[in-house]
This record gives C-alpha cells, structure tokens and sequence, in this order.
C-alpha cells in the first residue's frame, strides 16, 4: 500500500521571502561615505583638544567614543565595493577597538591621571585602536586615506620640569621664608594666598627641599598641586590640588642686633608627630 500526505483542507500557508544581499555600493559612493566618517571623526577629537580641564574634557571624550561607535556602525551597514570588503571588516574592527580605549581615557580623566586636553590628545594618538586605524583605512583607497588623517599625528608624552626652588610667582617684598621639604613621588608647586588670592609660589621636585624668601608679614594658606609634566601653569598628568589645614604666619621684629623674622617650614610627606594635615580641594578652589 502506499500512503500519502496532504495538506489538510483549511490549514495557514507560510511563505519565507528568500534572503537578498545589499548590491555594493560604487567606488565613487564608497569613498564619499567613508570621508563623511572622516569629517565626523576629526570633529569629535577636535572636540577633545579644544575641552577645558575636568568634567567637560571627560564628557568630550564621551563624545568622541560615541561618535567613534557610530561610525562603527554606519559602515557595518554599507555594502562595500568587493575589493574592500575585507579592508572594511579591518576598519570597523579598528573603529570598535577604539571606542573601548577611549571610554578608558574618559576614565583616566576622571581619576586625573590625564589632566589636560594635550595630554589626553597625546595618549590617544599612540593607542593601539588608532594605530589598526591608521593601518587599515588607507587600504580603503582616496576616502580610507583621507578617514586616516582625522586622526592626530603620533606624540610621545612631554616630561617637563623646572628647576628646584624656581620663582613662578615672586611674593613681593618681605623677610619671611617658606621652606618645604618634598618626600613624595611627584614635583610640587606650592602657593600661599591670602584672602582667596596667590601672593607667591615656587616649584619644589620631588625627594627635594626648596624655600621662597621674600615673603611679606601676614597670614597666609598653603596650597599646593602635584603631579607630572609641568607645562609652565599646571601638571598635565597625575594631577592633584591640596591645602594645608592650618595657616602660615609671617612676622617681622626689630631688635638690637638688626631684625628677627619667620622661617616657616612644612613637609609634603606625612611625618611621625605631625601637625597639620594636607586636605584635597578642587582646582576651582585654588587661588589666581
């Protein structure tokens, strides 16, 4: 006997339409897409060098990895000509690689282990997202070559210093010293103000001892940031911002012999029997 089957009267019938490919896009289209991606990209690091200290240089750095992401994105949905689809896959591998590393300098910004847009712009540069990006969008033809160049050229990071002791801004005329002794592992710059004002400051490095003279009688605060790379106004990486608890006094007296006058000195690295401490501000609150 043979038995067959057949569709029971009244049953649904389901058709799956049959999956088509996207028809690659011209060499000329390709190109043009892939400089729109360029344009977007230099736009967002632009973003970056032009960002002030801080939370808005955190959230342009935000911005950059979004737009980085987006671009990810909108060639993954371009049918490339078929001579680039394989660069392409290297380029949106790039583009994602990318993205991570820079969520993670948002973080360095944010713990102030970056603290300045150069200093951000130059670790971004060597990372090794831009480096596959540099490598692989040129192999793209004309619009890879011209994405490539959003990119900012390779730096290393600046290390620079003054000298120990050197004047950043001369206290006026006076007899008091301040002497500071630096034990920890970053250079220091450290300002006395009085009423929310800078009257002197000095640099101090690291495992050194320094002093400013010429320091008028008064009362003072003592501030003090540390860090890395000293540009000429402020440490670039490593960065932190700090006040001493107690004040600084400075008198002048004349006696028989000529005059007596304050040397007053502070350590930056916590002592045995110490007697003050060393609080964190922000850098808003450091005195101009």
């Amino acid at each position: 006997m043979v038995a067959g089957c057949a569709a029971t009267p009244g049953s649904p019938h389901v058709t799956v339409p049959a999956q088509s490919t996207p028809s690659p896009v011209s060499p000329e289209a390709y190109a043009t897409e892939l400089r729109a991606v360029g344009d977007a990209l230099k736009t967002a690091l632009d973003g970056i060098g032009a960002a002030s200290p801080g939370e808005p240089l955190a959230s342009q750095v935000d911005s950059a990895a979004a737009a980085v992401h987006a671009a990810a994105q909108r060639l993954t949905a371009i049918a490339a000509p078929t001579r680039y689809v394989a660069a392409q896959a290297g380029l949106v591998s790039a583009l994602d690689q990318l993205t991570g590393q820079l969520s993670g300098l948002r973080d360095q910004v944010q713990s102030r282990e970056l603290c300045t847009a150069p200093s951000v712009m130059a670790t971004l540069s060597s990372l090794p997202g831009a480096d596959a990006l540099r490598r692989a969008a040129p192999t793209l033809g004309p619009g890879g070559a011209d994405l490539a160049a959003a990119l900012p050229a390779r730096e290393p990071l600046p290390d620079r210093h003054e000298s120990n002791g050197e004047i950043v801004r001369a206290p006026g005329s006076g007899n008091g010293e301040l002497k500071v002794e630096n034990g920890t592992d970053h250079d220091a710059v450290v300002t006395i103000s009085r009423d929310g004002r800078a009257v002197g400051s000095f640099y101090v490095t690291h495992g050194g001892t320094a002093q400013m003279a010429d320091v008028p009688d008064g009362t003072y605060d003592i501030f003090l940031t540390s860090g890395t790379d000293w540009d000429g106004r402020e440490f670039t990486r490593s960065c932190a911002f700090q006040r001493f608890d107690a004040t600084a006094s400075f008198t002048t007296t004349k006696t028989q012999r000529g005059i007596r006058y304050t040397i007053f000195s502070v350590t930056l690295q916590p002592v045995p029997n110490g007697n003050t401490r060393i609080v964190d501000v922000s850098p808003d609150s450091l005195p101009k």
